[in-house]
């Protein structure tokens, strides 16, 4: 799978993702194989990396990634990737300096009146900025698993919309220590067995948003003792300049 991956993406050389935003979704399947798959392929660049989950612990991603030929651990323990819990960090995690991260990127405090968003946001961005810190010379990837999950604790659509238009804006703009000093990776789930018109707006937002997007699906015939599925790739600027 993972060579079908690279050649599916036209990978030419480590740096290709800088300052692009990659969507992963999947509808009636899984499609956490491909954030796995990303996880590692940062860790073998040498890239740095934020990972940012609602729906594992640190644990499963490292046994997955050793699996994978990647040791998150060991990458954790140099300085060059952060974990940052969020269901621990939204609900009686540790206490973040807010008022750091407003000094330097004020155009969070007016995007979203979401307090849970705005101390994960500046979680995230202190996170960001550590790493750009030590390491100047090395892109960072941002990479939140699964954003879908907060419409569940009652968050709105706009709300995780300007979350996602900042981290987009983090790290694939002019901001901090680098010009586009980065790439972000972002998982959305759309069951389509299940309409939920919350996921489809979410969905929308971020495909207007992303330069590249993954799509995962299951097979419509059903189970396959071979084939569990099918991984569509849309490169959304490409598409763009044909519309125009």
């Amino acid at each position: 799978m993972p060579t079908e991956l690279e050649s599916l993406l036209d990978k030419k050389n480590d740096n290709d993702f800088v300052g692009k935003m990659i969507v992963v979704s999947d509808s009636n399947a899984d499609g956490s194989f491909l954030i796995h798959h990303f996880i590692s392929q940062v860790t073998r660049d040498g890239h740095l990396l934020c990972l940012v989950s609602f729906t594992h612990s640190f644990v499963h991603y490292n046994t997955t990634g050793t699996k994978l030929g990647s040791n998150l651990l060991r990458h954790q323990q140099t300085g060059k990737v952060v974990f940052v819990d969020c269901l621990t960090n939204l609900f009686g995690g540790k206490e973040v300096l807010a008022d750091e991260c407003a000094s330097d990127h004020v155009a969070f405090s007016t995007a979203s009146n979401s307090s849970l968003l705005t101390d994960l946001y500046h979680t995230i961005y202190l996170c960001v900025k550590e790493l750009m810190k030590n390491y100047p010379a090395l892109p960072v990837c941002l990479v939140v698993d699964d954003c879908s999950l907060l419409l569940s604790l009652g968050l709105k659509v706009q709300e995780l919309v300007n979350f996602v238009h900042l981290c987009h804006f983090l790290l694939c703009t002019t901001v901090g220590y680098c010009k586009k000093s980065g790439y972000f990776i972002l998982t959305v789930h759309n069951d389509q067995n299940c309409y939920d018109e919350d996921e489809q707006l979410l969905k929308a937002h971020t495909l207007h948003t992303c330069d590249i997007h993954l799509h995962v699906e299951g097979l419509s015939t059903g189970y396959s003792q071979e084939v569990h599925g099918e991984v569509s790739y849309i490169h959304c600027f490409m598409m763009m300049m044909q519309l125009l």
